[in-house]
């Protein structure tokens, strides 16, 4: 029985050795499984925050963009204006006129004209002054913050001890209201 008892434990102890091989076979295994999720899992985030720093760039640069972008558009909505804001226009020409000494004789708008985008407004401008202060103005109206185009000008003197007069036609431009949506 001795022998028999030896070879029962032989085979036990053999059983446990097997046993704890394949166990820690197994956690290994499983180890190594989880060890590569992890890693992929961290390849994905690393790749994501790399998505997400180029996606925040890409941001910034859009916002960039846009703001340039508004700028611009102020702008062009200061030279050429939404409709209806001609007083202005009319208002800071005959400021300039004051500034440079010339007389107004007459100051008059003329119908709109409607063009692709926008509307063309010929003014008719009738005034009289020395010839530089005319020259100033001219120059004046041309620098203005306003689209403005000198379509005819005339600058007479009837003789030399009187001032010039001048008959100017200038268009000044708005822009066209969007046309509504009807449902």
């Amino acid at each position: 029985m001795p022998d028999n008892l030896k070879k029962i434990d032989w085979a036990c102890g053999l059983m446990v050795v097997v046993v704890g091989v394949l166990s820690l076979s197994l956690v290994l295994i499983q180890v190594g499984r989880q060890r590569s999720l992890v890693h992929q899992a961290g390849e994905r985030v690393s790749l994501e925050l790399k998505n997400l720093a180029s996606a925040e760039e890409t941001l910034k640069n859009l916002e960039t963009a846009l703001a340039a972008a508004h700028k611009d558009l102020e702008f062009l909505k200061e030279r050429v204006p939404d409709p209806g804001e001609i007083g202005a226009f009319l208002k800071q020409v005959h400021a300039k006129m004051e500034e440079r000494n010339l007389q107004l004789a007459s100051l008059q708008p003329q119908p709109p004209l409607e063009e692709e985008v926008y509307h063309r407004i010929p003014i008719r401008m009738m005034f009289q002054g020395a010839f530089v202060d005319i020259h100033r103005l001219l120059y004046d109206l041309e620098t203005m913050n306003r689209v403005m185009v000198e379509e005819k000008l005339s600058i007479t003197r009837p003789d030399l001890n009187q001032d010039c007069q001048v008959d100017l036609t200038a268009s000044v431009f708005e822009r066209k209201k969007p046309a509504s949506k009807q449902p």
